[in-house]
């Protein structure tokens, strides 16, 4: 016949899932080895704080491995930053260039047409002038038919 304590213990130790079933040979010995309702509440503290120790432990590992992530996460960003940037700064170089060279194809190509241009009015004033002076002197131009 078992003592009210190791009844309690029993009881104790099947209502609670972190305890073994009161069937497993460890927790009846050690269920008879107690003398009394303190020892067992003693003993099932301990356990607790077994339990909270290795949880605070776990605790403290996963808050380093989100701060490592953290850390490479800010290290990555930067990285990315950087070559992103660096792909950024080179198109533009390349745009900049690109912009320049039309810039001085279209000056070039505005100072042709405009030496042209020039021709062409100093050609179209010196017609203007033969024709007014033929128009005015018919006698001195003989191959003209007016």
């Amino acid at each position: 016949m078992d003592s009210p304590f190791v009844k309690l213990g029993k009881r104790m130790a099947q209502t609670h899932t972190d305890l073994p079933s009161s069937s497993e040979s460890g927790v009846e010995s050690e269920l008879l080895s107690v003398t009394s309702l303190e020892e067992l509440s003693q003993r099932y503290q301990t356990r607790l704080e077994e339990q909270l120790v290795s949880l605070n432990n776990k605790l403290v590992e996963l808050e380093i491995n989100i701060s490592e992530l953290e850390q490479k996460n800010n290290v990555l960003s930067i990285l990315l930053d950087a070559k992103f940037g660096k792909r950024v700064n080179h198109k533009m170089q390349t745009l900049n260039t690109e912009k320049m060279v039309l810039n001085e194809k279209t000056i070039t190509h505005l100072r042709i047409k405009k030496e042209e241009l020039i021709k062409t009015i100093k050609q179209t004033i010196a017609y203007k002038k033969e024709a007014s002076t033929k128009f005015q002197n018919p006698d001195t131009y003989p191959n003209s038919s007016s």
